[in-house]
Formats: C-alpha cells, structure tokens, sequence
C-alpha cells in the first residue's frame, strides 16, 4: 500500500554525507547497513587474499555496497570505503 511504502522509506532509509576521504567502514567491522551511493563516488579497496580485484571503484546510480547484511543475522566487512569526492 502507499502507507506502507510511505512509512518504509521514512524508516529504512537514511542519508550519510561525506567529505572526501572520509571512511564509511574499515575491514573486520561488522557490517550493520547497506549503502548506496546518491552523489560523487567511493572506493572500496578489498583486503581478502581470495578477491578477484583490490581496488574498486563505487559510483553514483552504479551500485550498491554491503549487500549481505540484508540477508546474513551477522556479517563482517573485507575491505576500507573511502570516499572521493
């Protein structure tokens, strides 16, 4: 319904401003939020051995980051989110 919708984007959603160089999480920190970038860009720079990259680029209607804590009761970052600009 338009209530619920309503009432789901008051409550599910927030918006965190960054400077840049700014830190939005550190690798080993347990994961709490699932992010989207609305403006400028982040770089994710992974620290797990097994990843396939180790620096990658977040921009702006592009993607989202920390998709898993939607779905796992507990889950730790891999890696440090910067922002750039």
């Amino acid at each position: 319904s338009d209530v619920t919708m309503h009432r789901l984007a008051q409550n599910a959603f927030s918006r965190k401003l960054l400077a840049r160089g700014d830190v939005l999480f550190h690798s080993a920190e347990r994961a709490t939020d699932m992010y989207f970038v609305a403006k400028g860009s982040l770089e994710y720079v992974c620290t797990e051995s097994r990843a396939d990259f180790r620096v990658k680029p977040v921009r702006k209607d592009e993607e989202w980051v920390s998709e898993p804590v939607l779905w796992l009761s507990e889950w730790y970052h891999v890696g440090l989110l910067t922002s750039l600009v």
